[in-house]
Parts: structure tokens; C-alpha cells; sequence
């Protein structure tokens, strides 16, 4: 909670997001300290202190955490206008001490800091203090002292290993402070004394290779989020920060005289959310607060994503942030844009939507607009429909509802275009609370853009950004102002930018004074990638779904019998398919005998089947009879015509994975195993099982062809009298040839039961009528098995036996037999 002292001076913030170019960045720009001087260079204007607070804005504790990469050896000199003043001091914490995540929520332990300034000062009162602005300009003195004129003695720790050390610039209140005394805001005198209390007016972190030098190491200092606090309005800040974005682009932020009091500057790359979580909003968000905890229709602020930097950043930090240190220009794979409607291909009942398919080669935020009148492609039009969302490389799959930004379904109509650009190196930088900025937008600069070459389009030299100023209509349904007239408050003029090119953020635009009161003001920008457009079309509701099958009484027939085909046609969609035509010829080694159709006429000699209309729900079916003639008969039915389009399946394609087609195989050979266990020697006395016990789990040990040999036996033993050591037990494999020709090449393998031995001698086979047998190869456990074998497991663990059978008849009563061995269990 703010007391009411805080609330009279109000709390300003600012979150931004910012994207960067690395590289040779850093031997292009003006080589900069790490520390206040670097965000207050210049001789004029105000200054915001650093603040270490308790308190909460929104998400985020009210406190600037640093961190800065360091190589063993180096040095990390450190001083601040709060140094030896109560309770001031600077904390620095070895790697690995405070954790990076949550942002603005990081367990921070002070007694867990491997340096405190304040123990340095104690033996050496000016160690660690900045006490005027030549000082703070100056920066870090070398030691021994002289090396930097008008520089600071600093406090001093050596890095005994390489990585990212953590630093906390504690006010002269400490570190469990809540205190909110405003700052002086002044530049020169730079503050000092108490009155700071949980604020710090001057700061310095600067790395260097020795004590003795004077050459600072910039571009190694960063923080995921700045609190800072100027102490009352009307105190602009002209600060600069570079941001840079988790795919290797480099922002530089000018903040052109923000007026917001006390404030908060970050940056991520989705700014914020819809309701929903996961849709970037691009647009304000209206609060009843300075602090923004109670946001109107639900929207949702990001949290800190993104390094930021007083400085551009030294290459070493970005490789050991797992950042690339050059941006990639985001690609849509061609071909890979598609979109597949409810009423099939492109085509989608109305209200019902789709998915859309593409393929990226980089994470993205994708934007996705479905123009209503094949011109307009304003993701704000109420008649259009956005889509957006965060994508990663590969193939991405977007869903949409069927329904325009306003909620109501997109009519019929057809080549409605959708154009999709994917964005790299989004970056946003809301402004929350910040009433004023009377010079125009906080100026962006893309420092590294790929191949040096600005998006077409953007200002030069990639100064462009994007803003929205007016009301919406969330993915819940609130309604937060009018939708797409300017928010009240004195909304800038124009209240939007461009929302496909942007704006120039150097011209001045987007000047506002009071606007920005108890609101967030998102201010973005991105690298797009060239724009795809693809049609689709909305069908009416009374789209069929009609679906085909296709059976036969006597699958297995042999030739000379006659045989029955039912083929049935039915409607699974909402609405009538009228002039529906079925194709079933049949097939050579079929003679047609007789036809008998539920409606409309079927003609033999072209085999088509005019069905007319069948309503929603409903069936039609043909019943054709037929004569056998030949072997391996494959009979088709396929629907050929329809007026209506079908959700999945087109007619007359010949597609047979469709359910519109249908077939059935007559005449092919059929072969039937079923496993028994058909005897148990128990102590040298035989247990026969004669009986046939049917498998419910099995049909094929009830099919009719077994009336010549029954296959006797049972599928398993009774749990209640289980098998013993040293038992012998029979197998049988019974096997029918059942179909319309024989079976040719056959051989079985059966592996021996673990546990077990086969007994010698005891394989057998035995084909209809005749006595079994003996034979089957024998190969013992782990033995190689032949090539071509039926086994299922080549490893062969516990051996197995393998009948070649040969060509199977399918005539009685040779189309039955049996193989037939016995095992001892161990």
C-alpha cells in the first residue's frame, strides 16, 4: 500500500520492451559508464533516483536489481551517493547466489552478499562514495588513486570466477524499506545525505580488466527492469536505454522527456494480453488506480522479458545469455500457408471456422487478418478478424472461430483473403501512468537490422513504432471505451498510428498532456516478415457430410456362389444433399444377377446409382446380388456427385481414405489360426482337453469351415489348478484356408512358452483328414533365424519351431490341419 504522503506525489511507470543488433554495435556508438551518468549525461534537466523499496507496483517489487558479467580476474569497481550514509551500502552477490526468475520477484538474501561497500567504507570513510556531479561524470578512480581525473575511490571485488553477478544499490533506509521521501530531482548538486531514505541519486558499476586501469568495460551491466523515482511531475526524463530481445535485436530507447513521477522501464515482446493469456492486446489498458492492480475488462500486463542496457551490449554478455548476436529476418516457409475450413479444403460453414497451417523458420509473435471486404486488412476493423499469438520455428497450427472482431460470424462469400506476416524482435514499451509526454512518443531506433536494411516501409533509420489510443472489445466481451474512438482523456491526434508501416517516433507525434493518467500506454514495434494471402470461402450451414459403406454377406465366396452387396449412403451433415450419384460397377469376375434400391434407380450396364436428395440424418441403401466368377475380386462404390460441398471428402477423387468410397475384397485367400492347449501329462498320466471351449475374444474359432476338423482344446488353464514344474504340455495350432482361393507359401512359427523345454521329437502336422506327422524345424534360443520367417521376436530368445506348410487348399477337407508339439515346464 502507498501511504497517502506517496499518493500525494503519485507513482508514474513505465514498462517497455526493446529489441537490439549486436555485432559491431558497441564500436559504433559512443562508449558509455555504467550508472547514472549514463542514463543523466547531459549538463540540464532532472534526474530519476534508483529506488530499493518493498513495495509493489502492479507485478513487480519496487527495486532495481543489476546484474553484470564479469570474467575471472576482472574488477568491478562500485560507488553511490549513498555510500557510509545510514544505512546505504551496495551488496554483490556471486553467480549462481540470486536466482533470474521470478522477474520482480527474485529471492533476494542480504546476508547472502559477498561484498557489502559498507565494510570498505568503514576502514576508508571516501571508498564507494559519490559526492558531487563531477564525481558521478567521472566515474571510477584507479587505485592506487589518480589514474581518472575528478574520479570516485571505489568499493572493490575481484571476480574469482566468470559469470553474472548480482548487485543491490541499497538507499540510506536499507534493505526492508517502504519509505517514499521524493527526491530533489536535481541533476548538479546531485543529492546526498539521508533525505534520499530508500532512493539513490548517483550510482556507479564499472567493470575493468586490473585496478590499475582506466579503461572501463562497458555494455556489461543490465537489469531485466529499472525502478526509478524523480519525486514529483513536471520533472521530464531524457534518459536512453537498449534493450535487447531474446532473438538477437537491439533496441535504442530515447525516453524524450516522459513526465511520470516515479516509474518502472522494462521491456518484453508482447506488451499486453488479452483475457485469454496468451493474444497480445496492441492496444491500452484503462485502470482505476496510479498503480494499475485494478485493469479494466480483465487485460493483463507482461511481465519483464528482455536484458536491458546502459549501454550496447558487449558480445560476451549476449553469447553468455544464449542470445544470437545477429537477428535472423523471419520467413514464412513457402507453400506452407493453408487453411483448412469445417466444410472441407478451404470451405467453412458459417460461425465454424477453421485452422490455419504455416511453417516459420524463427519464433514469432504471427498476425493473421481475414479481410471482410478483400481490401481492408485494419486488424481494428470490427468487420475484419486478428488473429494473434506467439509461434515458434516449424509448423504452427492456428485456430479460428468462424467470427469477426465484433463476434458475429463472417457471412457467406467466397475468396475472402487472409494475410499472415510473422514479427521478430517485437518490442513493446507501455507507458503506465505516465500523465505527460509533451515532446511526442519515446523515440525507438533498430539498431541491427538484418543485413543493415530497414522493414519497407518503416522510417529510416529504422525509427518506426505503432501505437492505439481508442477503446476495444476483448476476447471476453468487454467492451473498454468505444470500440476504435479515442479513449477519454485527451487522447493525442491522431489517436492511432498506422497500424501496417507505423509511424516515425523522431517526428513528435503522439504528443499528449494528462492522457496518460491511471492508463498503460503500449507503444511497439517489430521486424515483419513479407506478407501471405490465401483465400477461403463461407458455405451455408446446409452442407451434407455424406458418408458411404459398402458390405458383402459372403466375404469369402468361392467361385460359382452368388453373394449379396448392401451398399449404404447417409447423411452425417445438417442439411439436404440434393442430386447425390453413387458409381457401383461391378468389377470383372462378378455377373450382376439382381438390384433393389431404397430410392432412385440404379442402371446396370454404367453402374451408377441415382440417388436424388437424402435429407440430414437419413440413409438410402442398394442391395445388388452377383455371381462369382474369378478369384481375388476387388468390388468399389464411390459417391460421384453432390450439390453440396463435403467437410471431408470430395466427390469422384478416388480417394480411398474418404468416406465417400467403399470397397470390398471377394475371392482373396483367408487363413485362420487358432492356438489350444490340448493335453497335460501330469506325473506320467495324460489330461486331455477334447472339448472345444470357445474364446469370446476369438472369432475365428467359431467360422464354419472348422465343422471337418474342430479345433479341440482350451485357450488357457484354469488359475484354480495352475501348471507345475515338470508338467508336459501339448500345443495345437489349428489352421483353416476359408477363402476364395488358396494359400500359398505358408509358414508358421511358434516360439517356445518361457519357462519352458520343448520336448524332442514331439513336433507334428497334420493337414485334413489325415494322421499328424512328424515335422518342424527346431532352432534353439538365440539362434539365428532363417530370412523371410514368420516370427515375431527375431531375437529368438527361448527358441522356436517353424512349419513350412506349403500351398494350403482352400477346397474341404484339406483347407484344415493342425501343428502340434509339446513342452516340459522347467
Amino acid at each position: 500500500m502507498l501511504s497517502s504522503r506517496y499518493l500525494t506525489y503519485g507513482f508514474r511507470a513505465i514498462f517497455g520492451l526493446a529489441t537490439i543488433f549486436l555485432g559491431t554495435v558497441s564500436m559504433i556508438m559512443p562508449v558509455q559508464a555504467e550508472g547514472s551518468r549514463s542514463l543523466f549525461p547531459n549538463p540540464t534537466g532532472f534526474r530519476a533516483n534508483l529506488e530499493w523499496r518493498t513495495g509493489q507496483y502492479n507485478l513487480l517489487t519496487r527495486r532495481t536489481l543489476l546484474r553484470v558479467y564479469v570474467r575471472q580476474g576482472e574488477v568491478i569497481l562500485l560507488g553511490s551517493s549513498t555510500v557510509g550514509v545510514n544505512n546505504g551500502d551496495i551488496l554483490v552477490f556471486n553467480p549462481g547466489v540470486v536466482p533470474f526468475a521470478p522477474v520482480g520477484q527474485e529471492a533476494v538474501n542480504p546476508a547472502a552478499a559477498t561484498l557489502r561497500c559498507s565494510t570498505q567504507n568503514a576502514i576508508n570513510p571516501t571508498q564507494g562514495v559519490i559526492g558531487n556531479r563531477a564525481q558521478e561524470l567521472a566515474g571510477a578512480d584507479t587505485i592506487p588513486a589518480g589514474g581518472v581525473t575528478n574520479g570516485y575511490t571505489p568499493c572493490v571485488y575481484q571476480a574469482p570466477a566468470t559469470g553474472f553477478y548480482t548487485v543491490a544499490i541499497l538507499g540510506p533506509s536499507g534493505a526492508n524499506t517502504d519509505n517514499d521521501t521524493p527526491p530533489t530531482g536535481t541533476l548538479n548538486p546531485i543529492q546526498t545525505g539521508a533525505g534520499q531514505d530508500a532512493t539513490v541519486a548517483a550510482w556507479d558499476v564499472t567493470v575493468r580488466d586490473s585496478l590499475v586501469s582506466t579503461t572501463n568495460l562497458p555494455g556489461r551491466l543490465f537489469t531485466y527492469y529499472l525502478a526509478l523515482f524523480t519525486g514529483a511531475n513536471n520533472r521530464p526524463i531524457d534518459s536512453t536505454v537498449y534493450t535487447l530481445t531474446s532473438d538477437g535485436f537491439l533496441y535504442e530507447t530515447g525516453l524524450r522527456g516522459i513526465d511520470p513521477n516515479g516509474f518502472v522501464v522494462y521491456g518484453n515482446r508482447l506488451g499486453f494480453l488479452d483475457p485469454d493469456g496468451r493474444t497480445p492486446l496492441n492496444r491500452d489498458v484503462v485502470a482505476s488506480d496510479n498503480l494499475l492492480n485494478t485493469v479494466q475488462g480483465g487485460v493483463i500486463i507482461a511481465p519483464p522479458e528482455y536484458p536491458l542496457f546502459f549501454s550496447p551490449p558487449d558480445p560476451l554478455v549476449v553469447a553468455a545469455l544464449g542470445i544470437p548476436l545477429a537477428p535472423t529476418i523471419p520467413v514464412i516457409t513457402p507453400g506452407s500457408y493453408s487453411f483448412t475450413g469445417t466444410a472441407g479444403s478451404n470451405n467453412s460453414l458459417v460461425g465454424t471456422g477453421g485452422s490455419f497451417a504455416y511453417a516459420a523458420n524463427v519464433s514469432h509473435i504471427y498476425e493473421l487478418i481475414i479481410s471482410r471486404d478483400g481490401n481492408d486488412f485494419d486488424p481494428t476493423n470490427p468487420q475484419n478478424r486478428v488473429l494473434r499469438g506467439v509461434g515458434a520455428a516449424g509448423t504452427q497450427t492456428v485456430l479460428w472461430d468462424g467470427l469477426d472482431n465484433s463476434g458475429i460470424a463472417f457471412p457467406i462469400g467466397n475468396n475472402y483473403p487472409a494475410r499472415l506476416v510473422i514479427r521478430a524482435g517485437e518490442y513493446h514499451f507501455p507507458l503506465l501512468d505516465v500523465e505527460n509526454s509533451l515532446s511526442g512518443s519515446p523515440t525507438y531506433r533498430l539498431l541491427n537490422p538484418p543485413g543493415g536494411v530497414c522493414p519497407p516501409g518503416f522510417a529510416a533509420p529504422c525509427t518506426s513504432a505503432f501505437y492505439d489510443d481508442r477503446g476495444y472489445r476483448t476476447s471476453n466481451g468487454s467492451i473498454v471505451g468505444t470500440v476504435n474512438q479515442a479513449l477519454p482523456g485527451g487522447a493525442p491526434t491522431p489517436p492511432n498510428s498506422n497500424l501496417t508501416i507505423g509511424f516515425d517516433t523522431t517526428s513528435g507525434a503522439r504528443a499528449f498532456a494528462g492522457f496518460g493518467d491511471q492508463k498503460g500506454l503500449d507503444l511497439w514495434t517489430y521486424y515483419p516478415s513479407a506478407a501471405l494471402v490465401i483465400p477461403l470461402n463461407i458455405v451455408a450451414n446446409t452442407t451434407a457430410d455424406l458418408r458411404l459403406t459398402k458390405t458383402v454377406d459372403r466375404p469369402n465366396a468361392r467361385i460359382g456362389e452368388t453373394l449379396t452387396f448392401t451398399i449404404t449412403l447417409t447423411n452425417d451433415g445438417p442439411g439436404t444433399a440434393t442430386n447425390v450419384v453413387v458409381s457401383e460397377r461391378l468389377a470383372e469376375g462378378l455377373t450382376f444377377g439382381s438390384a433393389i434400391a431404397s430410392q432412385g434407380t440404379y442402371d446396370q450396364t454404367t453402374g451408377v446409382w441415382t440417388v436424388g436428395s437424402v435429407t440430414s440424418g437419413t440413409n438410402a441403401t442398394l442391395q445388388i446380388t452377383a455371381t462369382l466368377t474369378s478369384n481375388a475380386v476387388t468390388n468399389v462404390a464411390q459417391i460421384t456427385g453432390s450439390d453440396q460441398p463435403d467437410p471431408d471428402s470430395t466427390p469422384n477423387n478416388n480417394q480411398p481414405d474418404e468416406d465417400d468410397q467403399s470397397r470390398v475384397v471377394l475371392g482373396a485367400p483367408s487363413f485362420r489360426l487358432v492356438k489350444r492347449i490340448t493335453a497335460i501329462v501330469r506325473n506320467g498320466t495324460l489330461i486331455p482337453f477334447n472339448t472345444v471351449i470357445d474364446d469370446p475374444n476369438d472369432p475365428n474359432d467359431t467360422a464354419p469351415g472348422w465343422s471337418t476338423l474342430l479345433p479341440l482344446g482350451t485357450p488357457q488353464i484354469d488359475p484354480a489348478t495352475p501348471l507345475r514344474s515338470g508338467d508336459e504340455v501339448e500345443y495345437s495350432i489349428y489352421f483353416l484356408a476359408d477363402g476364395g482361393a488358396p494359400v500359398n507359401d505358408v509358414s508358421l512359427c511358434d516360439p517356445i512358452p518361457p519357462g519352458t523345454s520343448l520336448l524332442p521329437a514331439s513336433s507334428r502336422v497334420a493337414i485334413g483328414n489325415g494322421s499328424p506327422t512328424p515335422s518342424g524345424t527346431v532352432f534353439t534360443a538365440l539362434a539365428p533365424l532363417p530370412n523371410d520367417n514368420a516370427c515375431t521376436n527375431q531375437t529368438n530368445p527361448n527358441g522356436s519351431l517353424i512349419f513350412d506348410l506349403g500351398t494350403i487348399s482352400n477346397v474341404p477337407p484339406d483347407n484344415v490341419g493342425l501343428v502340434r508339439f509339446r513342452v516340459k515346464i522347467n
